[in-house]
């Protein structure tokens, strides 16, 4: 036999392997396809029942539209909600079937001011300090509030003005401080900061400021009842309508402000608006990438500095129970919170939020002014890569429960133009998003 005969019974021995081998694969890769699909239904089956008792939340795009009168006593709070955040009195329930008056839910927005004996000897701030968070039926009644169109119509009527701005104070109670102070008392910010509403959570970090422009609440078991979702509460809980939700670390400068207010009314009634966030591929169905995107509209932005409406942070607990078990073991609990505010915005408006200039890199941002220290408190430092893959499988899972695929997408419920812009677009390839308005379809 000829050395180029056997060279050519070699090579169609190793093709013959090749396919053979490939062959038992596909089985195996198909059977682990399916599965991926049977349990991917099953988990959706799961919390149907879920989002099927919680009526769409509100069209922004038909103010008088209102949603159904109901949705808040309808809508099912999470285990942990449940089980830990009752008053200290609670009232017998009433049957879920029974619906509440409007006087009753009006009723459940007045959070009284609790005085314990130990607060006695401590001085504070005259009437601005709760000491008590409010029971989970004051998250119901702002649910229901808020669930109608007069609120929110009036809200977009008269257009933003000022903020309310929300800080946790948790390991930097020098920075919280600090922000709060230049907030309320330098007459730069004095067209665009109506309060400021500090959630204490470590007594060791617990300040006062005598400032009726500061809200103090206080509760020191608030982080085992709502994890990072806690920010949500204290935009409850904010007078104005336009709430700015940030980082202990962050400081927005009068511009930022400028730029984040008017962003806010330049847009849809409920996008929300930041200076820094996460996109993906447009190519691909949603993911987390741990990079700065450009300016634009991008699929998530960050609480480091987030303007949202009011309305949608009820909406935020409206949709929470989805995807209570993804983040009831997460560490910290709740972590993910932004990008399922920024999932709930886009799948109530169809318009992704809206990424600003000016607040990265950190050393050169022009728009917020980043406070250093040595501690090393942030999540992405004390958890690492734990954090990150948590993100990562979480973007995943909560835009499938949620029926997000790929913004733009028709299945998504948006019309069929994409807000992704084509890869020569902005210089960032397939990951620079368009910066303009998105035309929805009529159910948007």
């Amino acid at each position: 036999m000829s050395r180029c005969s056997r060279a050519s019974q070699q090579l169609a021995l190793l093709a013959l392997t090749v396919l053979c081998c490939t062959a038992r694969a596909s089985p195996a890769t198909a059977a682990a396809t399916r599965q991926l699909k049977v349990d991917i239904g099953i988990t959706e089956s799961y919390y149907a029942e879920h989002l099927a008792a919680v009526p769409d939340f509100y069209d922004y795009s038909n103010p008088s539209s209102a949603a159904t009168a109901e949705a808040g006593t309808r809508f099912a709070p999470s285990r942990r909600l449940q089980e830990q955040s009752q008053p200290e009195a609670p009232a017998p329930a009433a049957p879920q079937s029974e619906a509440k008056s409007p006087e009753d839910a009006n009723s459940l927005l007045a959070v009284p001011v609790a005085e314990p004996a130990a607060s006695k000897n401590k001085p504070q701030a005259e009437q601005n300090v709760q000491l008590r968070w409010p029971p989970y039926d004051f998250i119901q009644g702002q649910v229901k509030q808020l669930d109608g169109s007069a609120a929110a119509e009036q809200q977009q009527q008269e257009g933003p003005k000022k903020f309310s701005v929300v800080i946790m104070n948790w390991s930097r109670p020098e920075n919280t401080k600090k922000i709060a102070e230049t907030y309320t008392t330098d007459p730069a910010y004095e067209p665009y900061v109506a309060e400021v509403v500090v959630l204490h959570l470590k007594p060791d970090a617990f300040f006062e400021l005598n400032n009726p422009k500061v809200k103090h609440y206080v509760d020191y078991t608030a982080n085992d009842k709502y994890g990072l979702a806690v920010r949500f509460i204290g935009c409850l809980l904010a007078s104005e309508g336009e709430v700015l939700i940030q980082d202990d670390d962050a400081l927005v400068r009068p511009h930022g402000m400028k730029d984040l207010l008017a962003a806010r009314a330049a847009g849809a009634p409920g996008q929300l608006v930041g200076f820094r966030g996460r996109t993906w591929n447009r190519l691909q169905e949603p993911q987390y990438h741990p990079k700065e995107p450009l300016p634009g509209l991008h699929p998530i932005v960050l609480t480091i500095a987030m303007a949202t409406p009011k309305a949608m942070c009820a909406a935020f607990f409206k949709y929470a129970p989805a995807v209570e078990d993804l983040v009831a073991d997460a560490k910290p609990y709740w972590n993910g919170e932004d990008i399922f505010l920024s999932l709930v915005s886009y799948k109530l408006t169809c318009v992704m939020p809206r990424i600003m200039p000016g607040g990265w890199p950190e050393p050169t941002a022009s728009a917020v002014q980043y406070l250093q220290d040595d501690k090393e408190v942030g999540m992405h430092k004390v958890f690492a890569q734990q954090h990150f893959q948590h993100r990562k499988r979480f973007v995943r899972a909560a835009s499938r429960r949620l029926g997000i695929y790929q913004p733009g997408r028709q299945a998504d419920g948006c019309g069929s133009s994409s807000q992704f812009a084509s890869d020569e677009e902005g210089g960032m390839k397939r990951r620079r998003l368009i910066d303009d308005a998105h035309g929805c379809s009529d159910r948007c």
